[in-house]
């Protein structure tokens, strides 16, 4: 046995080579595609934009509600499909910003543009009812 091997054996663990570290950034880009990042702040932008139109419905039972009432079987169904239909196309316009590239945004920061236009439109509707509906 020659002296790396009296040593593994000494010590129970077998040491490995080094790894050369890959930069936080690059590991957030190869992570997050176009469409990823696209998507992700479409979601953030309908649901904000989802809680408006339930605000506006509200406010609006012979205007609004009413042509949403008409328009499909049930004013929910109506909504749920304008939310569809916003996140979609959101989606595929964000990404063909910058000429195809897409918007650049860090996994972290599309984590808390999310995670805020969420908790913005839980505000906004339990505001909305608390203190006016």
């Amino acid at each position: 046995m020659d002296g790396s091997e009296a040593r593994k054996y000494s010590t129970g663990v077998a040491k490995s080579p080094p790894r050369a570290e890959v930069p936080s950034a690059v590991k957030e880009e190869a992570a997050l595609g176009r469409y990823t990042v696209s998507f992700g702040l479409s979601v953030a932008l309908t649901s904000v934009l989802s809680a408006l139109l339930v605000v506006a419905k509200e406010l609006n039972e012979n205007t609004i509600l009413e042509w949403m009432k008409h328009a499909t079987p049930h004013h929910w169904i109506t909504h749920g499909v304008f939310d569809l239909l916003v996140f979609a196309a959101l989606g595929f316009v964000l990404a063909r910003a910058h000429g195809g590239k897409g918007l650049k945004v860090s996994s972290r920061r599309l984590n808390q543009l999310i995670a805020g236009a969420v908790a913005i439109s839980c505000i906004t509707i339990a505001g909305f009812y608390l203190l006016i509906g």
